[in-house]
């Protein structure tokens, strides 16, 4: 069926070289993939936005796909809200705005009036209070609940802090957001662990190690009653938030009067629910996790192509290996692969292999003289670089080209998966932050757990101590219990690390 390649692929003269250094650094290495890739263009006006780009936006929709079955599947309908909020709906819950104060986008003219206070509009920081004031209409009995909805819609935030693309915007275009409202605080917090079981099931699928975090009081959402955070681990770089689920319990109902008649004919508040996640930085982590000083590695199923066919002519054979190059594409596609045909006929095929490795493709066909003669094509894995011989007539072809990508997934993941608890350090063996910390070079790229009290106090101690966040408890393993390592109080495992 297929054989293993020995010849080894010689650098072609006018192939680009890698510019910087994954491993030296980190974020010359992460905008030069976003340029190089296809990813976004940086260079638009408005600090913090982006022009997304064609390669970018192909992986946005193939990572929206997954997110929005896993949505549909838990019982989620589609919706789609407006982007501007009235002022006077802000001023109805103070700590809301408080929390959202420096973050937000005003509109204060309606072409050249101005609007008086009240009547601005806010662009959306987060649709709580665009979706809320809507629940109050559609729900009046037990009946209308639960009530679950989604959107994939665009946030606005002023960044007071450094911009960093995909990371910290200032336009988010891919947040996907859920809002759900139950009659029992129970069964809320029943479904909020659904929430986590399919959040965690949609990034092992999308190759992504989240870890899940119970956030302090102090840094909760705004009007929540518990907050748990998914982080990630870029390598080389910082921890980063992925996504949010809190419980809002009845803080929104009491505002806009959420309301049903139970079973008995007696009122009741709604329950309430929000969580989402953020396409921008699921992109950004798989270029962090997967990404290396070619370019992008993509996984199956997130690459908007699963092969790209490199044709390679002379002049005297190029109408025949064209034409066999089509008629590969045309095969694979017929049996269900994602293809693609450079037939570029003016790009040389050493920088063609260069473009489909920093483009991530999962593998690349190569088609010449000799697989044009023996009806065959090389094919070179991105991951590994492996190179295959597959006949183009087998009757197994499209099982064992599946099975290879299936290779290719698991392979990846397991490298990312298994680098992700090697980066998770265990220090709760530490009775005291002096003897945790005095000796110990702290690492960006790496998460530390130690015992903490849950006080803010403790919190800031070990923060001013370590230069690094408190992130909260370490949600799976929160019944581990030890003595916090500042007031030696009864404490539980939590965890410490630099953030975006």
């Amino acid at each position: 069926m297929f054989r293993n390649k020995q010849s080894t692929e010689k650098n072609n003269k006018n192939e680009v070289k890698e510019i910087v250094s994954k491993e030296n650094n980190f974020w010359q290495w992460f905008l030069w993939i976003l340029q190089e890739a296809r990813i976004v263009d940086t260079r638009y006006s408005v600090k913090g936005s982006y022009v997304w780009l064609d390669w970018g936006y192909k992986i946005f929709r193939n990572i929206y796909s997954l997110a929005q079955d896993a949505y549909e599947q838990s019982g989620h309908n589609q919706m789609q809200f407006p982007t501007l909020i009235k002022e006077e709906i802000f001023l109805k819950e103070t700590d809301f705005i408080r929390n959202f104060e420096n973050d937000v986008f005003w509109v204060d003219r309606a072409g050249t009036k101005a609007l008086a206070k009240g009547e601005r509009l806010a662009l959306r920081p987060t649709s709580e209070l665009i979706i809320y004031p809507m629940f109050n209409k559609w729900i009046r009995s037990w009946r209308d609940l639960p009530l679950k909805v989604f959107q994939n819609v665009s946030i606005f935030r002023c960044e007071t802090n450094e911009t960093r693309p995909l990371i910290r915007n200032r336009e988010t275009i891919g947040f996907i957001e859920g809002h759900s409202a139950f009659a029992t605080k129970e069964a809320a917090l029943e479904f909020l662990k659904q929430v986590w079981k399919f959040y965690m099931k949609l990034f092992n699928d999308l190759g992504i190690p989240v870890k899940l975090i119970e956030v302090p009081e102090w840094e909760r959402f705004a009007g929540s009653t518990k907050t748990i955070d998914g982080y990630v681990i870029l390598p080389g770089s910082k921890s980063m938030e992925l996504f949010t689920t809190a419980y809002l319990g009845t803080t929104f109902s009491e505002i806009f009067s959420i309301e049903y008649l139970d079973e008995q004919k007696t009122k009741q508040l709604a329950h309430l629910l929000c969580y989402g996640p953020s396409i921008d930085r699921i992109i950004a982590s798989l270029i962090a996790l997967y990404g290396d000083n070619r370019g992008l590695k993509l996984l199956p199923g997130i690459a908007p192509k699963d092969l790209i066919i490199i044709p390679i002519f002379n002049r005297k054979n190029r109408n025949a290996i064209l034409s066999y190059a089509k008629n590969v594409q045309d095969h694979l596609s017929t049996i269900g692969f994602t293809v693609e045909l450079d037939d570029d006929e003016i790009t040389r095929p050493g920088n063609k292999f260069y473009r489909s490795e920093r483009f991530g493709y999962p593998l690349r066909i190569e088609v010449g003289q000799r697989e044009y003669k023996n009806k065959e094509m090389t094919i070179t894995r991105r991951d590994t670089s492996q190179k295959l011989i597959f006949n183009l007539d087998s009757k197994n072809l499209k099982r064992e080209i599946k099975k290879l990508l299936k290779q290719i997934k698991k392979t990846q993941q397991d490298i990312v998966f298994k680098d992700f608890v090697e980066r998770q350090i265990d220090l709760t063996c530490y009775k005291t932050i002096t003897k945790a910390f005095d000796h110990l070079l702290l690492e960006t790229d790496r998460i530390y757990l130690i015992n903490w009290c849950g006080s803010k106090v403790c919190a800031e101690k070990i923060e001013s101590k370590t230069n690094f966040s408190l992130l909260g408890y370490d949600h799976e393993s929160k019944t581990m219990q030890g003595l916090c390592i500042i007031c030696q109080s009864k404490g539980h495992q939590s965890v410490l690390a630099k953030r975006y």
